[in-house]
């Protein structure tokens, strides 16, 4: 029996196909593979390098509730007369009512007796069995809370120190326990993790029971995670396991560090992230390998078909084709000589003539629209330039007066069809030419920056603020009521108020006078400024520092 006869071109393309498809294929495997080992380890230990530095910065916070207490028991006296105990409640009720931190502060006597605390809370009574008492006469110590310490429930930690007279012998201890309210000081802490990348990490802090203190749902019991247990074994570093929602995470984790001056707590801290989050980068990526292997992949069967062709298929009609629209022009330099088959051959020789016309003129058509562009490009630039130094305050960068009244009448007649209400600000800074007098007019602008980005800080995206004077600004406040710009206004003359220091150490005090006014139906803008100035000329009458409110009517 007679086999039919095999094509070459199909067979080369076929054979050069399989080989193209299977080596892209299993590179691309490869490369996938590796992108995602690699991007777990490394967003692993970023989560759990995250943990400890969180940790870290955690612990000179609870520290500082030490300090305050060592503070504290420096320069009181305790004394068991009336005259003493009344001079020491005093003092602990003084420091309670500006740190509310504290659950309970009470100054205690060397036979545990408890002669002052705050609110009267177990005076009289004896502590001396408790810890933090015992730990206090030898020095400062914090410590977790005794479950029957005198200061109640809602207790986090206990601190207490030696109070010594002149000669330093220990003559009482101050102890107090810090409220768990004070947890909540230490929440941005916790949420700052879920601002990096994507925002989807998360991160929590456990007592030593293993419940949540912060980041998440106050007492949660997350001891049975493996990333707790992992926690207690001493150890930083991360693990992937299932969350409490169900998906896998990867889990940073960091054990409580003792220190000299406080005890082990026992607390852990987590900082986690979903997987499916964590490794979007790498989808990302995968999604580009595959793309750009799809791409070889048709590179290479275009390979294969063109070499297939190359070699079995006569160019003879082709290169006929291209003797035809050959001119007689020589071509070197534009077309290299082509040998082998001698139909390319051909081909080159005819194209070279071509070739060379059309390059001279593509290269013309590419300067011409290059300085096209370039020139268009110039004068946006210079429109765009002019247009900004014609609406911009040069010193402040705020809008000037020209480019307020221009967006203000378009924001009014928008707000009126929309309608919402529309607020005022004039604001001039007092006694601006005393400070120009007294420092300087670098100081001067300065002041003016200051309050530029005072005014910045202070209002919406959406407010329009411009410099309109020498030293007075108008605030335009889209869909505020008078009461609200009044708020924000008060707002604004109080940071103000702190005043600033300039580069050399210069302390500038400053106070604004300001007026308010909302615009009233069928009123135009420029009548609505005229009552807000009217206003500022009032608070400016009254004593300065102030803020005055135009009336809606009259």
């Amino acid at each position: 029996m007679r086999l039919p006869a095999i094509a070459l071109r199909p067979l080369i393309g076929s054979v050069l196909t399989l080989v193209c498809v299977a080596c892209i294929c299993a590179c691309l495997l490869l490369t996938g593979w590796l992108a995602v080992r690699h991007e777990t380890a490394q967003i692993g230990n970023n989560l759990g390098i995250s943990a400890n530095s969180l940790r870290d910065r955690l612990q000179p916070r609870l520290e500082s509730r030490l300090r305050d207490i060592e503070l504290l028991a420096l320069p009181l006296g305790l004394a068991p007369g009336p005259e003493g105990l009344k001079a020491s409640r005093s003092v602990l009720e003084a420091l309670a009512e500006r740190l509310p931190a504290y659950a309970w502060i009470g100054a205690v006597a060397t036979d545990g007796t408890v002669l002052a605390a705050t609110r009267g809370v177990h005076e009289g009574e004896n502590v001396a069995r408790q810890p933090w008492f015992r730990a206090g006469l030898e020095g400062p110590t914090l410590s977790l809370p005794s479950p029957d310490m005198p200061a109640g429930q809602g207790g986090l930690v206990d601190v207490s120190a030696p109070v010594r007279d002149k000669e330093g012998k220990v003559i009482g201890v101050v102890g107090a326990q810090v409220s768990r309210r004070w947890i909540n000081t230490i929440t941005s802490l916790l949420s700052d993790v879920a601002t990096d990348g994507n925002g989807a990490a998360s991160a929590l802090l456990l007592d030593a029971g293993g419940h949540v203190l912060a980041g998440g749902e106050s007492g949660s019991d997350l001891s049975a995670l493996a990333s707790v247990r992992q926690a207690r074994s001493g150890e930083g570093g991360y693990l992937r396991e299932r969350w409490l929602d169900g998906k896998d995470h990867l889990v940073g984790y960091a054990l409580w560090r003792p220190s000299r001056r406080v005890a082990d707590l026992g607390w852990v801290v987590l900082v986690s992230e979903p997987v499916s989050s964590a490794l979007t980068p790498v989808k990302q990526l995968l999604y580009s390998i595959m793309a750009a292997g799809a791409l070889l992949l048709v590179l290479a069967l275009m390979l294969a078909w063109l070499l297939a062709r190359a070699i079995s298929a006569p160019l003879s009609g082709l290169a006929a084709a291209a003797r035809a629209l050959q001119i007689g022009v020589d071509g070197d330099g534009i077309l290299p000589r082509a040998y082998g088959l001698r139909e390319v051959g051909d081909l080159s020789l005819a194209l070279r003539s071509m070739l060379m016309r059309l390059s001279v003129a593509e290269r013309q058509r590419e300067k011409l629209q290059s300085e096209g562009e370039q020139t268009a490009r110039r004068l946006e630039d210079d429109l765009s330039h002019a247009r900004h130094m014609a609406d911009t305050d040069p010193l402040t960068g705020l809008f000037n007066r020209r480019a307020l009244m221009r967006d203000g009448l378009d924001l009014l007649a928008r707000l009126c069809q929309q309608g919402r209400c529309l607020s005022a600000i004039m604001l001039d800074i007092d006694h601006f030419k005393l400070v120009n007098d007294r420092f300087g007019h670098m100081v001067g602008d300065a002041a003016l920056l200051f309050v530029a980005e005072c005014a910045r800080q202070s209002y919406r995206e959406s407010d329009l603020i411009a410099r309109i004077g020498g030293e007075e600004f108008t605030i335009l406040l889209p869909g505020a009521d008078l009461r609200t710009a009044r708020e924000l206004a008060e707002r604004l003359r109080t940071r103000i108020g702190q005043g600033f220091q300039t580069a050399e150490g210069i302390k500038v005090s400053l106070t604004v006078s300001l007026g308010c006014a909302e615009v009233k139906p069928g009123e135009g803008l420029e009548a609505m400024l005229d009552r807000a100035d009217r206003a500022l000329y009032a608070a400016k009458t009254d004593g300065r520092n102030r803020v005055c409110i135009a009336a809606m009517s009259g």
